[in-house]
């Protein structure tokens, strides 16, 4: 739809021509009348010019749906006058969302001028700043008269969606799969299959009587427990707080923005080392992914988080309820929250009995604005019923993931 609007020149040629005109008047002076009726005729052409500025003009945004965060790329812009006139000039304004940002030294959108059966393109730099889907509204066009008494505005390309990716970190190895875990794991998994058979051995105390072979002990006399091959990757099911008091802080500098990081870099680095994993994201429509290792699979996980709110209609303790049903008992659940209430607790213990659990706490300290928070009889509470617990911090996530609390 196109709207036109004057500029302040408008108002000061019309009392300029008027002006004139009284002179004329005044001092009987024909000249005067002339110039008069120009300064009136001049912005009916100038409305003309403005108001035919964009008719037949088409354009579109080039630019990538995905992107990483901090990645700079450039906007292309092409532009196309199917009229048979020129256009004097043609302005494209650009208004990025929160989250993208432009360049201080080339501002968002561009000024061209356009030929008959012209196609032309211009361009400018956009950074994606923070994770999070992004509406670019549709193309929208100025064209300028010549005296810049009129501007005509009209839409003539449509707009464009951007994903930008979480951020990660770098691990170089991470406590997940430490041995302090490794007694935990070998507790949660089921009797192992025919298929990991190692061979038998005689009994020892604490091993598992469903173990013991029964031909064997019959026929040497004492007990005879069959061994299996320990799998070598452990699976990690990441259970992520998206409740409304996840995010503590101002703005995205927030603890929930830290554990969307925590998630992403732990999932990243599980992939690439050839580990299965899955992911939970609780709310008003819940994500739920199953375990995989293939590594193909990594931006699936990243654009569930590059969208995820933390607006879940459910406090955290009774997500871990739901996410333990999900979780399948050869996989450790690793929980990443800022929670330390006692319900979280208790819920959080209650799935020791099915599970392996390890628990990241995103510490609020160095997050602007969030309150501060003693979370060590909480800590301690968990890790009293068997729970691995990491405190992380947003300054330093790898070093809170590479040992235990």
């Amino acid at each position: 739809m196109l709207s036109v609007s004057r500029s302040p020149r408008f108002t000061t040629l019309l009392f300029g021509a008027l002006f004139i005109y009284f002179v004329a008047v005044l001092f009987s002076l024909p000249s005067l009348f002339f110039m008069a009726a120009a300064l009136v005729i001049a912005p009916a052409v100038s409305y003309l010019l403005a108001a035919l500025g964009l008719r037949e003009i088409r354009g579109e945004r080039r630019i990538p749906s995905r992107l990483w965060p901090d990645e700079k790329v450039e906007v292309e812009i092409r532009l196309e006058n199917r009229a048979l006139l020129p256009k004097c000039l043609l302005r494209i304004d650009e208004d990025l969302p929160d989250g993208l940002g432009g360049d201080e030294a080339s501002p968002p959108g561009c000024v061209v001028p356009m030929l008959w059966g012209d196609l032309t393109t211009c361009g400018y730099p956009l950074i994606a700043r923070y994770r999070g889907r992004y509406r670019l509204a549709p193309l929208v066009a100025t064209a300028v008269d010549t005296f810049d008494l009129f501007r005509a505005r009209r839409q003539i390309g449509p707009s464009n969606e951007i994903v930008v990716y979480p951020r990660r970190v770098p691990l170089s190895i991470h406590a997940l799969h430490a041995p302090t875990l490794d007694g935990m794991i070998r507790r949660s998994r089921p009797v192992a299959s025919g298929v990991d058979f190692r061979g038998t051995r005689e009994y020892q105390p604490g091993d598992d009587l469903r173990r013991i072979h029964w031909r064997s002990t019959a026929r040497r006399g004492r007990p005879i427990v069959v061994e299996f091959e320990e799998p070598a990757t452990t699976d990690l099911f990441i259970v992520l707080d998206v409740s409304p008091t996840a995010a503590q802080g101002e703005g995205r500098e927030n603890t929930f923005e830290t554990a969307v990081t925590v998630a992403a870099s732990v999932i990243e680095y599980e992939l690439e080392h050839g580990n299965a994993v899955g992911l939970y994201l609780d709310g008003p429509e819940p994500t739920h992914l199953a375990l995989t290792r293939e590594r193909h699979e990594l931006l699936r996980f990243l654009e569930a988080l590059a969208l995820v709110e933390a607006d879940a209609p459910r406090p955290l303790a009774e997500t871990i309820a739901r996410a333990g049903e999900l979780v399948p008992h050869t996989a450790v659940v690793f929980l990443v929250s800022t929670d330390a209430s006692a319900a979280t607790a208790a819920a959080v213990t209650e799935l020791t009995r099915q599970h392996a659990v390890a628990y990241g706490w995103i510490d609020p300290w160095g997050h602007p604005g969030a309150p501060e928070s003693d979370a060590a009889g909480f800590l301690a509470r968990l890790k009293s019923a068997g729970v691995a617990v990491f405190a992380i911090r947003r300054d330093d996530i790898a070093a809170g993931l590479t040992q235990p609390w």
